[in-house]
This record gives structure tokens, sequence and C-alpha cells, in this order.
């Protein structure tokens, strides 16, 4: 299933902007598992710009805090 994920983010152009900006787009959908895979996939080797990998990386925890809390609350 990760692989289907990582393609979902692959693009010609591996720019961080690119990356964000499908992330963005999935979780406009509410496509969050995908949203966090794009971001995730915002590393130093796709941008030097530390701003931008805290913004994404915040992102990613945010988002799996959000949904382990949300999973967690109706586990039986």
């Amino acid at each position: 299933m990760l692989f289907f994920f990582y393609r979902l983010c692959v693009v010609v152009d591996r720019g961080a902007d690119t990356l964000i900006q499908q992330a963005q787009g999935w979780e406009s959908k509410g496509e969050y598992m995908r949203a966090i895979e794009c971001y995730a996939r915002v590393t130093p080797e796709v941008t030097s710009d530390a701003n931008v990998l805290q913004r994404c990386w915040v992102k990613v925890s945010y988002f799996h805090s959000s949904w382990y809390a949300v999973s967690s609350a109706y586990s039986p």
C-alpha cells in the first residue's frame, strides 16, 4: 500500500512545492493519509529550506496524532 501512496506523490519535478500542492489537494478532499504521504516526502533531499521542512513535518505530526486520537476513540 505504501508503494501506491508513493506513486501518487511522485511527479516528474520532485520539488517541494509540487509535493506540497499535491498534499494540499489531498487534504482538501479529506484524503488525509495521502496528504501525509506527500508531506512526508518533503525531505532535505528535496529542499534545503528548513522552514518548509518544519511546516511539512508539523503537518505530518498533526494529521498522524489526529488520526490516532480518532481511531483510538472508535476502537473496541
